[in-house]
């Protein structure tokens, strides 16, 4: 099937494209951990201490390359300072497919969106509808705010981990410097944007091979949260569990002295305090390595992991057997010793700052706080929605069972009691015909056959009924409806008991959801059906023309006065919602068209009334909700379309999904040329919009007046040029044949 978008050629039943994120029309298994390492385990290190350049050095030499000892069982090789190439490759790593880190879906590496949940898998995770990533946020070393929801399926969670454990700020402020950190020449280099006049910075050892640059999951370079190191990566090597590298760090602005933390890393997270939370590949070994003299560590087989917001402890999830995964807690300080939080479960969900997770054995949904011993919430649950600090909601299939019987009115049990066999006797006739051989007119008998046949065709349709009518209370209807329920303090309490779809969630207890309405389903009438399956057909019919849409919110399951099916979202604050009103008729049926889209907003939480207010008409899609204002698309053409903010008209011919929040300033992206995968970069501070600049390829902005571009970029060469914006319309020279921003929004996807 294809995009209805896009024309992006997408897997059978994708509901949404992973080019575009479209919503398509309507029509988790294990995973084998990875085998044991060839090289031997690493028990601890000693690191050399970061060594100081010369005075007067400003073209660093090639570090030498350093050969390290074998490691004996009981004792790690030292680390060197200099930097040094890895020939050794780890043999056997997890399946490299990109997983989504909302709903465990499996897509294809390169999808940006979610083909089952629409959510864009490579902007950093948090609750869905939620604005982009702050630039607050981005520049952060550490996790200043965790996932809301992570679902963890075995099938998913070691691919979900890239997301999670490496978010980096690839752009830092310093004091008074803002630098950012790029690719060039097989090196990661730097530019202080606060002091452009001075040389870029190149840090020693080379990035990776050719081709490796052209991923969109590039291993990424990153600073500390006080500026002062840079974390980056060296000989990158795709894997089959993705991209694996050299990891090393260095004084910020010095080009040699670099110290190697680990080879082999997949997965990162720089801590305010400067440590560092790895997996190295292979065993899938979790460590945390001081940067000074020595590495912990922590566990193996690990799958996933999890640091709160105040750094103090970290959740990980390790490998137990088929299909099953068990969850340890342990301190950060690792003065104690790690605590099992559960065993041999199904699945997990870590709730905000990892407050509450819940995990599911079988059907059997358990509840754990604060890390205390876990609690047992319900049986019978088929999947969990939600997982916040208010409460847990979860869906549980319906229990009772649904009839064929329970649907059908016999509207033809009168008739039909009068309708015997016919017999020709009974259709006997007499008729007056012309003898052609006297030519006198005679009473002749005859049968009407016409008659008879008639008859005889409503017998054996009542035959058919009756044969029905038999059959009716032993044909179980395969029941669509599923049960919403709800967990807090302590008690389960069911909020709906006809629930269709989930939409979306917030932070809150705020839930949007569709559920069908029962009580205005019709029975099916019994000479409607021709055969007993027609009972299903028809009732499904009946049950996508009944449905609603709901908030439910602090207890309460609110009805709205309109049907929103697309783009259903919640604002920050959990107080007002969004969705998209579909009116299709036949002829848009027949030619496969959209149909008119209108935007509706609808209140949340204690004030929520179900009523729908009309925002825009002729709307295509949200792109965001920010501070409180919806921008949305129309006039739709070739991903690009007129930008709207609150019934504003921004600017015409936007690229989708380009828009990046800086404070209470937009970038966004026009003019978008396929050939180049570039665009002119603009953005609207809430009064106008700016040009910034032309034929840009990546752009990393630190401020409304401040950004770095990279522009006239080759798309066979890879190479571009590396300019500053700093709020007026003359460019800043940096760098030339830069072939990658680390930290950057692309322009094209």
């Amino acid at each position: 099937m294809r995009c209805t978008n896009c024309g992006c050629e997408l897997p059978e039943g994708a509901k949404f494209c992973f080019s575009c994120g479209a919503k398509q029309p309507e029509v988790t298994a294990a995973l084998e951990p990875p085998a044991s390492e060839t090289k031997p385990e690493e028990p601890a290190a000693n690191e050399t201490e970061l060594e100081e350049p010369p005075a007067n050095e400003t073209e660093p030499e090639e570090p030498a390359v350093n050969e390290i000892e074998p490691a004996k069982p009981d004792q790690e090789p030292e680390i060197q300072a200099e930097l040094e190439p890895q020939n050794t490759t780890p043999e056997d790593t997890p399946a490299g497919d990109k997983f989504c880190p909302y709903c465990g879906t499996k897509n294809e590496a390169d999808a940006v969106f979610c083909f089952s949940c629409g959510k864009n898998m490579e902007m950093e995770i948090m609750p869905p509808a939620v604005s982009p990533i702050p630039p607050e946020a981005m520049q952060s070393a550490a996790p200043k705010k965790k996932l809301t929801v992570k679902w963890l399926a075995v099938a998913a969670v070691i691919v979900v981990a890239a997301v999670v454990g490496i978010k980096v700020a690839c752009g830092r402020s310093r004091g008074s410097n803002v630098y950012v950190a790029y690719l060039k020449d097989g090196r990661v280099s730097q530019a202080d944007l606060d002091h452009y006049k001075r040389e870029p910075v190149e840090y020693s050892g080379r990035y990776g091979g050719e081709g490796i640059y052209e991923g969109r999951g590039n291993a990424e370079a990153c600073y500390s949260e006080d500026g002062a190191y840079i974390f980056y990566p060296t000989n990158v090597e795709f894997g089959e569990n993705g991209q694996e590298y050299t990891l090393n760090m260095q004084k910020t602005g010095k080009s040699e002295g670099g110290v190697k933390i680990d080879s082999f890393v997949c997965r990162y997270t720089v801590l305010k305090n400067n440590k560092v939370v790895y997996i190295k590949s292979g065993n899938n070994t979790l460590y945390l390595n001081d940067i000074k003299d020595n590495k912990e560590k922590i566990a193996s087989d690990v799958l996933q992991y999890y640091i709160d917001e105040k750094e103090d402890n970290i959740v990980w999830t390790e490998k137990a057997g088929a299909d099953k995964i068990s969850v340890y807690q342990q301190e950060l300080s690792l003065k104690k010793e790690k605590k099992k939080l559960a065993d041999d479960v199904g699945m997990v969900l870590v709730g905000n700052d990892l407050r509450q997770i819940t995990v599911m054995d079988e059907d059997t949904l358990y509840l754990i706080e604060d890390f205390k011993d876990k609690e047992k919430i319900s049986s019978g649950v088929q999947s969990v929605v939600s997982n916040n600090d208010e409460c847990v909601y979860y869906i549980k299939e319906a229990e009772n069972k649904l009839m064929a019987s329970d649907l059908v009115e016999d509207d033809c049990a009168k008739q039909d009691q009068e309708i015997t066999e016919p017999e020709y006797e009974d259709f006997k006739i007499e008729k007056v015909e012309k003898n052609r051989y006297s030519g006198k007119y005679e009473k002749t008998e005859t049968t009407d056959y016409d008659a008879y046949n008639e008859a005889y065709d409503k017998y054996r349709a009542k035959l058919n009924r009756d044969d029905m009518r038999s059959e009716l209370d032993e044909y179980e209807i395969s029941n669509q409806t599923r049960e919403l329920y709800r967990y807090k303090d302590g008690k389960e309490e069911q909020m709906d008991s006809a629930f269709a779809d989930l939409y979306s969630f917030s932070q809150t207890e705020a839930l949007l959801f569709n559920h069908y309405d029962l009580e205005d389903i019709p029975k099916v009438r019994l000479s409607d059906l021709e055969y007993l399956g027609d009972v299903e057909s028809q009732y499904y019919e009946s049950l996508v023309k009944s449905v609603e849409t709901c908030v439910c919110t602090e207890g309460e399951v609110v009805v709205l006065d309109e049907v929103l099916t697309e783009a259903l979202t919640v604002d920050e604050d959990g107080q007002k919602g969004y969705g998209l009103k579909v009116e299709r008729s036949e002829e848009d049926e027949d030619s496969g068209d959209k149909g008119r889209k209108t935007l509706m907003s609808f209140t949340v939480g204690s004030k929520a009334d179900g009523k729908c207010e009309v925002v825009s008409e002729d709307v295509d899609h949200i792109e965001t909700v920010h501070e409180g204002k919806v921008y949305y698309m129309s006039d739709m053409k070739d991903n690009s379309g007129v930008l709207y903010c609150d019934e504003e008209e921004i600017d015409s011919d936007v690229q989708s999904y380009t828009l990046d929040f800086v404070d209470d300033t937009v970038f966004y992206a026009v003019d978008f040329s396929s050939s180049r995968q570039s665009a002119t970069l603009k953005k609207y501070d809430g009064k106008k919009s700016v040009l910034i600049a032309d034929d840009v390829y990546q752009y990393k902005a630190f401020e409304p007046d401040k950004a770095a571009l990279l522009t006239d970029y080759s798309m066979e060469a890879y190479r571009g040029s590396l300019e500053f914006y700093r709020g007026k319309e003359e460019l800043i020279d940096l760098d030339e044949d830069v072939r990658y921003l680390f930290g950057s929004s692309r322009i094209s996807y």
